[in-house]
Formats: structure tokens, C-alpha cells, sequence
């Protein structure tokens, strides 16, 4: 299963709960507060994750940019509590959709697939 980095604003509790079910995750956190949106990047490519996050500003950096990046998934949702947003990226982890040199804006009810051209 992939790899994946979750920005600081992905409660740990999100983290944890998928930690649980297996999937490797690790949070910013556990590394740093207060990183920089371009080194939350360096710290993703540097540890050959996926970068999941709320903040569209890295959208911004990868598609306007041109940042690289291994992936990401741009969480667009008001999230209900810590488990439903590990819920929703649980369905997105076991289902079709690529990951890698992909940018995934999620919302509740869908997903929207851009290929990144590196």
C-alpha cells in the first residue's frame, strides 16, 4: 500500500485510526510544527510519501508551481469528526483510483482525478 504524509492540520486521530488499519502514515507532526508548505513538500519527497492535506495551498504549488511531488490528496470537505476523514481516505486507498503523479481533490461524495506531468 502507498505511503502517506499528513499535513498538520489532519488530526492525529485521523492518523491513528489508520495506522490501525495498516496503512503507513505518518503525520508532520511528528517531525515538526510550523514547517513551511515547501518543506512539508521536501519532507514528502524525502520520505516517498503521498502529502494529504486540507490546505489547497499545495494544490497551488504543484499545479501553478510546478512543485513535485510523489502525490497528493487535497481534502475539500468539512470534516464531521477525525474518523470520517480516515474513513474517506480509507475508501480512497482500497479503491482503483492511481495515487502516485496524481493530485486528488476529495470531497464528501466525490473525487476529482488530475494526472501531474512532471
Amino acid at each position: 500500500m502507498t505511503k502517506l504524509l499528513a499535513d498538520e492540520n489532519v488530526p492525529i486521530e485521523t492518523v491513528k485510526a489508520l495506522k490501525r488499519k495498516g496503512v503507513d502514515i505518518i503525520s508532520v507532526i511528528e517531525f515538526s510544527v510550523g514547517l513551511t508548505d515547501r518543506e512539508v513538500l521536501d519532507l514528502a519527497n524525502r520520505e516517498d510519501r503521498i502529502l494529504v492535506t486540507f490546505d489547497k495551498d499545495f494544490g497551488e504549488l504543484i499545479v501553478r508551481g510546478k512543485a513535485k511531488v510523489k502525490g497528493l490528496i487535497l481534502l475539500r470537505f468539512t470534516p464531521k469528526s477525525p474518523q470520517q476523514i480516515a474513513r474517506r481516505l480509507w475508501q480512497i486507498l482500497t479503491s482503483e483510483i492511481p495515487l502516485e503523479n496524481s493530485l486528488l481533490i476529495v470531497k464528501e461524495y466525490t473525487v476529482r482525478l488530475i494526472r501531474l506531468k512532471y
